[in-house]
């Protein structure tokens, strides 16, 4: 749920309840009416929300609706993948899809323990691992990165990203001349890739001649 006035993400549990309507909730801090955000509802487009709660009839919410949804697009999402795993745990989906929010978010703890449950419930597919593999090197731990991105191209050798992914972790690692053999192979199967075309070009300098 919402408070347009404090512009946060209201957890129900901590709402307000109102006396004599049970199905309304109020902010703790403010004490203005919220708004409610199903699973569903938090996927929404603002367009769509808007109609959903016909706020038509209330239009001084619009803006501040259409607001909301711009500045926290990511946080509205991370609460409804969260109701959709808390409804069904083994909701494998929601969990990639909140793990990568909290990626966006650099959140990387989270990020894990979510990828994690995932693979509890899935097993190591080509997309949990990939997710394993973005979250280390985003959190700039390259030897774990580097670790799933070679399980992802030991069965698939033609997935570029994961081999550019696997470039760049040797790269930081400082093995440079694995991580330029990295992109020409990337060029072999794609001569026209511009990343690794840009990435070589800025390896040159570490190389040994």
């Amino acid at each position: 749920m919402i408070c347009l006035r404090c512009k946060i993400v209201i957890n129900k549990k901590i709402a307000i309840p109102h006396p004599h309507s049970p199905d309304k909730l109020f902010c703790p801090h403010c004490k203005r009416l919220l708004f409610d955000l199903g699973h569903e509802e938090a996927l929404l487009s603002p367009a769509e929300q808007i109609e959903r709660y016909d706020l038509a009839q209330h239009p001084h919410h619009k803006k501040d609706v259409v607001n909301y949804y711009e500045e926290h697009d990511t946080d509205v999402k991370i609460l409804g993948c969260l109701d959709a795993v808390q409804s069904k745990a083994d909701d494998v989906e929601a969990r990639i899809t909140l793990s990568r929010l909290y990626l966006i978010k650099k959140q990387y703890n989270l990020a894990l323990e979510e990828a994690y449950t995932a693979i509890s419930y899935a097993g190591e597919t080509k997309e949990t691992v990939g997710l394993l593999s973005d979250i280390f090197a985003a959190s700039e731990d390259y030897n774990s990165a580097s670790k799933y991105c070679i399980k992802i191209l030991q069965k698939n050798p033609n997935d570029i990203g994961s081999r550019y992914n696997l470039a760049i972790a040797l790269f930081y690692l400082g093995n440079y001349s694995s991580a330029a053999n990295q992109l020409k192979k990337i060029l072999q199967i794609d001569p026209n890739n511009k990343d690794a075309k840009n990435a070589i070009k800025e390896m040159k300098k570490y190389l040994i001649k």
